[in-house]
């Protein structure tokens, strides 16, 4: 059987793979009707194979026991990659959580198409880290050996967002300075790059590229900044305990905002300490609520409400979420000005590392030809108006915006 190549775009929300079949992009269907899978697993207790996808989240949102992971690309390239997470009273490191997730899309991808797959094109941001170069070698240096363990003999990376011009660049007439806009679940990423129909024949593309930045900001800080603002004070958040009105503490909240760090959160010291705070908390009722979320390992179910709330608000003005379990129903009402407020500070973080990568280039915006969306959260409507602000007279396109990272790292393997 002959060899062949992949793209895989292992997102922190979601993934794809892809190979090139006559010269054209075919994207293998990893779900039902779907050609991408969210980038999450569960593990049901007392069985060892995991699910994955649509299904691991509907299996934890809809109550069964066991453990859910998601956004595990997150941890690569920071401490917590050479920790343990609990797993069927087992310590399962997270390398090995990224491994069967990304072992999972060769095997789709090999049994739908009837392809032996030895050779990769991966998908990478521009930092996985901010400011730390020898994280983001590290972070890549793990993906790799993660990769060639499952059985891939040959692993290259490209940067998420020239992947995305690439994708974008198959659609082209003319010769077009292209700026894109990657802002995925765990970063966002910035390419200031020359793309056109005769640029696309040339195998080095270096001299073309005029300037990369990137800032760990994505969807997963807007679904956080959501939750810990609007769903947490619900939960304790703020309120006080004790004779001398202590603060509930933040790091916990903030924490269990995070989807990377809630299962570190699930631990006896944390229900112990939430325990005590309880004896002599001023608002009881809502620090009972925060003990519940520890004990039943309920703190993923609320954050996926966050989640939605933040998908309803690209689309309407107020969101309306409803938290339930065995003990509490609580309901939220957020509206988009206050949305807009709470993720300010993220996205003036987003537009600063875009300037410097004008800077970076020596150009300006009115420079610009083409803005290119991708990621699912450039759909958020103050992150649109953001760039629109910004670009006033550049074109703007959202072509496959969830899909075109994936379909320009399959296009990069006609060059290996």
């Amino acid at each position: 059987m002959t060899n062949f190549s992949c793209g895989i775009d292992f997102g922190t929300t979601n993934s794809t793979i892809g190979v090139l079949l006559n010269n054209q992009p075919k994207m293998v269907q990893l779900e039902t009707n779907s050609i991408s899978m969210p980038t999450a697993l569960f593990f049901e207790d007392k069985k060892k194979v995991p699910l994955y996808g649509k299904s691991a989240i509907e299996y934890y949102t809809n109550g069964a026991d066991g453990r859910f992971i998601r956004s595990i690309k997150r941890i690569l390239g920071s401490e917590l990659m050479d920790k343990f997470t609990v797993i069927n009273g087992k310590g399962v490191r997270f390398d090995e959580l990224i491994g069967l997730f990304l072992y999972h899309l060769k095997e789709k991808a090999e049994s739908q198409l009837d392809l032996d797959i030895d050779t990769a094109v991966i998908g990478r941001p521009v930092h996985f880290q901010d400011n730390d170069t020898q994280s983001d070698s590290k972070a890549e240096d793990k993906l790799k050996t993660i990769a060639q363990k499952i059985g891939f003999k040959h692993v290259s990376f490209q940067y998420e967002p020239i992947a995305a011009a690439f994708s974008h660049e198959q659609f082209l007439t003319s010769e077009k300075l292209a700026l894109v806009v990657d802002i995925g679940g765990g970063t966002s990423d910035f390419t200031i790059i020359r793309i056109g129909p005769d640029l696309s024949r040339k195998v080095n593309r270096s001299d073309d590229i005029l300037a990369t930045t990137g800032v760990r900001i994505g969807g997963n800080d807007l679904d956080k900044a959501l939750n810990f603002n609007f769903f947490m004070p619900s939960f304790g958040r703020g309120t006080t305990y004790g004779e001398k009105s202590l603060v509930c503490p933040n790091y916990l909240f903030s924490d269990l905002s995070e989807w990377s760090l809630i299962n570190f959160c699930y631990t006896p010291q944390n229900i112990q300490r939430v325990e005590n705070i309880l004896l002599t908390a001023h608002e009881p009722i809502k620090v009972q609520r925060l003990l519940d979320l520890l004990e039943f390992q309920e703190a993923h179910r609320l954050l996926k409400l966050a989640e939605d709330a933040k998908i309803d608000l690209t689309k309407t003005h107020l969101t309306r979420q409803r938290f339930d379990n065995f003990n509490m129903v609580v309901r939220f009402e957020i509206d988009q000005n206050s949305f807009e407020t709470a993720i300010c500070h993220d996205v003036n973080k987003i537009e600063k590392c875009m300037q410097k990568c004008l800077t970076d280039a020596q150009i300006t915006a009115d420079k610009i030809d083409l803005l290119i969306l991708t990621g699912g959260s450039c759909e958020v409507p103050y992150i649109q108006k953001t760039f629109r602000r910004l670009f006033p007279s550049a074109q703007f396109s959202d072509r496959e915006k969830m899909l075109s990272v994936g379909y320009g790292l399959t296009y990069a393997t006609h060059n290996l």
